[in-house]
């Protein structure tokens, strides 16, 4: 029966296709305040017609651009331009050049207790966007293709946090907030909680107001082995403690950490890595088409037929 329903997954994704091919660039903005560079690799269409909707990616600690390459060529070839960018600091060069595990374990902690790369983390998605803007008027391929009022924005693991922040989840236990009200909506992969957070969780996500579509799997766990009490159902925890309406959480069986940033590699415990795969490029872009499209169609596929796609044990619900 999953592979029935595998089929079905790759049937449905390639009538988005439309015959459309992926073309990618790299580049690097720079801050000049924050004397900063910020790498980026975008997917875009081989064609445009007018303007395509904007969708940043943030990778997970020790990631690159190169986070998700499934996800940005499945939405750029239907119609989406997507700006996978990388924060220095808790990027690749944290760990490159070490030679055991133990050791980039071990200088990925400490890139997690230097405050000031979060920050520079969270700091890169409103810099981002302006840059983009500037794109939007200035660059020979995007000048007035880049539809700068519908921007998303996607991200796994500590990329999901930095979605989350980025949505209006506040930070230092309530007080601080980097909220950027350009973002219209939001996909989390690998969501999770803050550190020591307060005992009534919805405290920290009073002021999201966008639709996010919160992803994890049963086997999504703590990667770095910091907390020998956690677990994958603490994934799920940001979704059950937003009050805004409309999220979304999508649970997948088997799922481990590394599948959501599609790296097969690091994901051989999970059995069913390639449907897994199908089934987020499927339901994301129904997401996406929804809110960033203003497709309706595509609203109520996600709400009534996505679930129908879906093995027997993994979860789709909305509030």
């Amino acid at each position: 029966m999953k592979y029935l329903i595998y089929l079905f997954v790759i049937i449905h994704s390639v009538l988005y296709f439309n015959g459309a091919t992926a073309k990618t660039v790299y580049g690097k903005f720079y801050d000049v305040e924050r004397k900063r560079d910020v790498p980026y690799k975008v997917y875009y269409p081989d064609e445009f017609s007018g303007k395509c909707p904007v969708v940043i990616f943030s990778h997970g600690l020790g990631g690159s651009v190169e986070a998700a390459e499934y996800l940005g060529e499945h939405l750029s070839r239907n119609g989406y331009i997507c700006f996978h960018i990388q924060h220095e600091g808790s990027d690749e060069s944290v760990w490159q050049g070490s030679k055991t595990k133990n050791e980039v374990l071990k200088k990925l902690k400490a890139s997690l207790k230097d405050i000031s790369n979060a920050v520079n983390r969270f700091k890169d998605i409103p810099f981002a966007i302006d840059e983009i803007l500037k794109l939007n008027r200035e660059s020979d391929i995007f000048a007035g293709h880049l539809d700068t009022v519908n921007i998303g924005m996607a991200g796994h693991s500590y990329g999901a946090r930095s979605v989350l922040i980025a949505s209006g989840e506040r930070v230092a236990k309530g007080k601080i907030s980097f909220k950027e009200a350009r973002i219209k909506c939001s996909v989390a992969l690998s969501p999770n909680i803050s550190e020591n957070p307060p005992d009534d969780l919805s405290v920290l996500y009073k002021d999201i107001s966008i639709p996010i579509f919160h992803i994890t799997g049963t086997e999504d766990g703590e990667p770095l082995g910091r907390r020998s009490e956690f677990s994958p159902e603490d994934r799920t925890k940001p979704y059950f403690n937003i009050k805004t309406y409309t999220q979304y959480l999508l649970v997948l069986n088997k799922a481990v950490h590394s599948t959501f940033n599609g790296n097969a590699a690091m994901s051989k415990d999970d059995p069913y890595f390639a449907e897994h795969l199908e089934t987020i490029k499927t339901g994301v872009l129904l997401f996406f088409n929804y809110y960033l499209k203003q497709s309706e169609a595509d609203g109520n596929k996600l709400k009534s037929d996505f679930v129908k796609i879906l093995d027997s044990k993994d979860r789709f619900e909305f509030k």
